[in-house]
Order: C-alpha cells, then sequence, then structure tokens
C-alpha cells in the first residue's frame, strides 16, 4: 500500500533529513512511501489553471501575495490527484506512523484527524474534487466572504 507525500524546497530547515525518517518510518510500518514534487503535479491537465486561480485570489488568504508555502499546500493535493492507484494515503512529512496498518481505505476523501490535513485517504478522483472545490469557492464566495482561508479551513 503506497503513502505519499508532497515536498517543495520553501527553505524550512532539515526538510531532507526529516523526509528521510518519514520514509523510513512508514517503510517499517509495510507501507511503500513515495515522495511527490510540484512536476508530479505539473503532469496533470488542471495544473496551469488552477494555479493561476490560486495566484489571481491571493487576497482570499490574507495577504497581497500568496507564499511559496500557502500555494504549495494548494499545488499537493493536485499532485496526488495526479496518481494512478485506485485509492492512497497520504501524509505530511512529518506525519510518523504509530499504529495505522497497511490497508485499502475507505472510499471516500477523508481527513483522519478531522480538517486537518495532515493525514488523509482518497482516490485520485477524490483529490481532483478537493482541488475544484477549493476553486470553485473562492470564485464564488471571495466578494462576499472576506475570511482568510488555507487549505486547512475546508
Amino acid at each position: 500500500m503506497k503513502i505519499y507525500t508532497y515536498y517543495e524546497n520553501i527553505g524550512f530547515s532539515n526538510q531532507e533529513k526529516i523526509i528521510e525518517k518519514w520514509k523510513s518510518n512508514w517503510k517499517k510500518s509495510g507501507f511503500d512511501p513515495v515522495l511527490l514534487t510540484i512536476d508530479d503535479a505539473k503532469g496533470h491537465p488542471y495544473f496551469k489553471e488552477y494555479v493561476s486561480i490560486i495566484k489571481s485570489n491571493s487576497k482570499i488568504f490574507g495577504y497581497p501575495k500568496i507564499s511559496n508555502y500557502g500555494l504549495n499546500c494548494f499545488i499537493r493535493w493536485l499532485a496526488y490527484a495526479n496518481q494512478k492507484e485506485k485509492s492512497f494515503y497520504v501524509s505530511d512529512y512529518d506525519v510518523f506512523n504509530v499504529r495505522l496498518k497497511p490497508e485499502e481505505p475507505i472510499e471516500k476523501l477523508y481527513f483522519m484527524d478531522g480538517k486537518c490535513p495532515c493525514l488523509a485517504s482518497g482516490s485520485p478522483w477524490q483529490f481532483f474534487e478537493l482541488c475544484s472545490m477549493f476553486t470553485r469557492n473562492w470564485t464564488m464566495n471571495l466578494k462576499d466572504n472576506p475570511k482568510r482561508f488555507h487549505d486547512q479551513d475546508w
């Protein structure tokens, strides 16, 4: 059973060391850990439009321009949407496995810590639908809802 994480060098210290520990931890738990990057997201046909919508609605994030970190928080979902497996797990690279077993995930998009997307499961289509939901809601609600959003706010 694969588990994916997304990495883009955004200037945080020790990212590579943490990723190596993440890979080792998940492998010892019986998973096949896979590291994705922005190149995996770029392969999705929705990439250019998605990034354009994110950047053109940067006001919704509470800043004049979305940060590189914020942008990559959203791009990771499209990288997951571009995978070929039926369903799989995803996690932040600083989330380590304590007791999750490598078994088929449930058949819906599932955030294992409530609304926090640090550990989730789903299918490529469900991850794509999440990206679509982000962009639909921004364009529909930007005028009516000045609240600041992040990918953890959905």
